[in-house]
């Protein structure tokens, strides 16, 4: 379980996530990046699911001469052979995992002159669909339970309230997955980018955190809400 929220417009771009997670056979829990960056890019990667498949799927492309434009051209290949690999370790490991993932995608990119955003989803058959972020993507999310997410990038103490949300509903139903502890959000423009730590989930109410006289409340429409569970 990871929380993944994504706000942009073609000039800038906030990928948020938090930096728990569980532990598998081939990974150890605890606290972890599941955000990684290519500076020389200006692309970050982000991702729901299995970590590992994140990790070489990263592999692949920061070992190249890659550009947001490349690796939209190439996003399907880099995650083929990620997933190859990871097969091949876990047979020589003895190991079964499930391998879904949701990976995000955001940079400059030259062709369009603009920020874009690439979402993958990933069936434990290797199945990918991917399309291009509209606006924002929020998950987990439950639009039943947490209504429409806001559509606009929100101020830092409604990230943390944005995701405490998410934290508190998900939490009681997956107790035993990785998620929570702090909130890292990096922040993509043409010519630059800046990681900040935004502040611990763990300590923000199961309500939120109130906001003056209110707590958070979401109206929006557009975007893509939910994913991975």
């Amino acid at each position: 379980m990871t929380i993944l929220n994504v706000w942009l417009n073609e000039a800038q771009a906030s990928v948020a996530v938090d930096t728990v997670s569980a532990q598998s056979d081939i990974s150890s829990g605890g606290e972890m990046s599941k955000l990684l960056v290519l500076p020389h890019a200006n692309v970050v990667f982000a991702a729901r699911g299995s970590m590992d498949w994140l990790r070489w799927t990263f592999e692949f492309f920061h070992h190249k001469p890659y550009d947001m434009d490349s690796i939209e051209r190439d996003i399907a290949v880099g995650l083929a052979t990620a997933r190859r690999f990871l097969l091949s370790r876990m047979a020589a490991e003895r190991v079964k995992l499930p391998l879904a993932l949701e990976l995000v995608v955001v940079g400059w990119s030259a062709a369009r002159n603009s920020i874009v955003g690439l979402r993958s989803v990933v069936d434990a058959d290797g199945i990918a669909a991917t399309s291009i972020i509209n606006g924002w993507v929020m998950a987990p999310w439950d639009l039943a339970a947490l209504g429409e997410p806001r559509p606009s990038r929100p101020d830092d103490a409604e990230l943390l309230s944005v995701a405490g949300r998410q934290l508190a509903h998900y939490r009681p139903l997956y107790p035993n997955a990785g998620f929570g502890g702090r909130l890292i959000v990096a922040e993509i423009t043409r010519g630059s980018m800046v990681i900040r730590d935004v502040g611990t989930l763990d300590l923000i109410p199961p309500g939120g955190l109130r906001l003056g006289a209110r707590c958070y409340r979401a109206a929006a429409a557009g975007g893509q809400a939910g994913g991975l569970a």
